[in-house]
């Protein structure tokens, strides 16, 4: 009498980024019956292929030709995986546009952004400069220490951007007297023009009594030599990447 001994091996012990996929693998055997049956494609084949949401350890029964049984284990590891996403806010420049990128992804520890006109950043939070027109495919990549990635993609063409349409507020008077309230002067707009902006202020005479070039600078009611001008209307010239507005405003004294 002969006697055979039946053996099998399965194969691999591995771990996986949750919503990946292993292929799984038994030596020996004409039959087979896995479990659990959660995450295969199929619980009756030699090789199924893997998708388990958390970490499982199956167990493969075999049968060879002659009927007898063997058994076998193996465990796939899931790691969690980082989600991707991010928000977007577009604002006019003087080149173009600027997007303001606001990074939401979750369990990440690097990232990747790829812009459609082939640019990338690794920041977590980059801006990005655009031309004027239709928005355009936005990408970022994510990755944990585990090495799990997960992507997010948002197509913004939908929707057409300018640098010559944003909504400016100018206030019409003013009371520099430092408590907080209408101090200065300074125009209210969305968007970075440093480089294309002027605001000049007139008396009543028309004489230049202050410019500026920076976007931020709020004028307090005083010349360029720094005294302070009497109450009374001004006349204020403001120019913000060629589009110009003019006007009057109050300077008013307590």
């Amino acid at each position: 009498i002969a006697i055979s001994i039946f053996s099998i091996t399965a194969t691999p012990n591995d771990a996986i980024c949750n919503g990946e996929s292993l292929q799984l693998s038994v030596s020996g055997g004409v039959s087979f019956v896995w479990t659990p049956t959660a995450g295969l494609d199929n619980p009756n084949i030699g090789n199924p292929l893997a998708s388990p949401t958390e970490t499982t350890t199956y167990t493969v029964v075999a049968t060879d030709a002659n009927g007898c049984e063997a058994t076998a284990q193996l465990t796939v590891e899931v790691l969690v995986a980082p989600v991707a996403g991010f928000t977007a806010h577009y604002i006019p420049s003087c080149e173009g546009i600027v997007g303001q990128f606001t990074n939401s992804s979750t369990g990440a520890e690097s990232f990747m952004w790829v812009f459609a006109n082939g640019d990338t950043s690794t920041l977590e939070n980059p801006d990005q400069n655009f031309n004027v027109g239709p928005g355009t495919v936005v990408t970022l990549i994510v990755y944990n220490g585990e090495g799990c990635v997960d992507t997010a993609i948002v197509d913004f063409s939908g929707t057409n951007y300018s640098n010559i349409e944003f909504d400016l507020v100018v206030p019409n008077i003013i009371t520099p007297n430092f408590d907080g309230l209408n101090d200065c002067f300074q125009p209210g707009f969305e968007g970075e023009f440093n480089e294309c902006f002027t605001l000049k202020i007139f008396n009543r005479w028309g004489a230049l009594i202050f410019e500026s070039i920076a976007q931020g600078d709020c004028w307090d009611g005083r010349t360029k030599a720094g005294n302070a001008v009497e109450a009374g209307t001004y006349f204020y010239l403001l120019d913000i990447n060629g589009i110009q507005k003019a006007g009057f405003m109050t300077v008013a004294h307590d």
